[in-house]
């Protein structure tokens, strides 16, 4: 009977203990979310000084990832281009040239990133909208793709978009997808390197710290816009050796008359070149 009742004093014990835990991680959750609401209403407000409305789209609370090393992992491409084309045949070509070949099409991949593809059927758009097919056939490859930042291309029948590294947009890895009536035959444009090399120790800023410049840089530069449409966080990818990139974090800020991207690491604005 003893033992009976301190196994119930301990479980009482226990149970209390988890209650108490519960109400400090309720009330922890409870006060950041109060202080990322009051912190969002301060950001509305210093916007709305300028002249700048937020937009619904726009989420003025987020983190930007960090700089990161990536570069070209052979196994991983043929992984990549097995999932595309399926059974194929590889040649090096030299110059850190990879061309691909099956009865489903072609690829050539460079040291850069660059990419071209011919594809040949198999991809269909007529029951799907372009970027949906597009995004489709490089999942099948284990390579993500943007699909909310999809852009009609300059030439008729022609899609862009740019790829991901671990969720995040690289504005400037850009393909560029060409349709022909029903189905997609042309790939071009840039990739991003699969595997990590490196991670840099920096925290970049925040999106409190990126919207903050940006209202200097308004003024600075006398740049005119009336509403604030979307805030996101990504990367610019350079190339610094063959088969290696950086992938520099930065703030892509969309208004209504322009948009521009923030370095996250130095606040200073950046022209990504694809």
């Amino acid at each position: 009977m003893e033992n009976k009742r301190l196994e119930r004093i301990v479980l009482l014990i226990l149970l209390l203990l988890n209650l108490f835990l519960l109400v400090i991680v309720l009330g922890d959750g409870l006060a950041r979310r109060q202080a990322e609401n009051d912190t969002r209403q301060k950001l509305s407000a210093l916007l709305a000084e300028n002249g700048v409305e937020t937009g619904p789209e726009a989420e003025l609370i987020q983190s930007a990832p960090y700089q990161c090393g990536v570069n070209r992992d052979f196994a991983e491409e043929e992984r990549r281009i097995e999932g595309i084309l399926g059974r194929h045949d590889s040649e090096d070509l030299g110059g850190s040239i990879r061309f691909y070949r099956s009865d489903q099409g072609q690829i050539s991949l460079r040291g850069t990133g660059e990419c071209e593809m011919l594809l040949i059927g198999g991809w269909t758009s007529s029951s799907r909208s372009r970027e949906k097919v597009a995004a489709s056939l490089f999942r099948h490859g284990g390579i993500e793709l943007y699909e909310d930042g999809w852009k009609a291309g300059e030439a008729p029948n022609t899609v862009d978009l740019c790829c991901c590294w671990n969720g995040y947009p690289v504005y400037n890895a850009v393909l560029h997808f060409d349709f022909t009536p029903g189905y997609l035959d042309l790939v071009s444009g840039t990739l991003v390197f699969s595997n990590l090399s490196s991670t840099d120790a920096r925290t970049p800023m925040d999106s409190v710290t990126a919207l903050t410049r940006f209202v200097t840089l308004m003024k600075q530069e006398g740049i005119i816009c009336s509403r604030l449409e979307r805030l996101t966080p990504g990367y610019l990818m350079s190339v610094t050796l063959s088969g290696e990139s950086t992938l520099t974090p930065v703030w892509h800020i969309e208004t209504d008359t322009f948009e521009l991207y923030l370095n996250a690491l130095t606040g200073e604005r950046e022209t990504p070149e694809s």
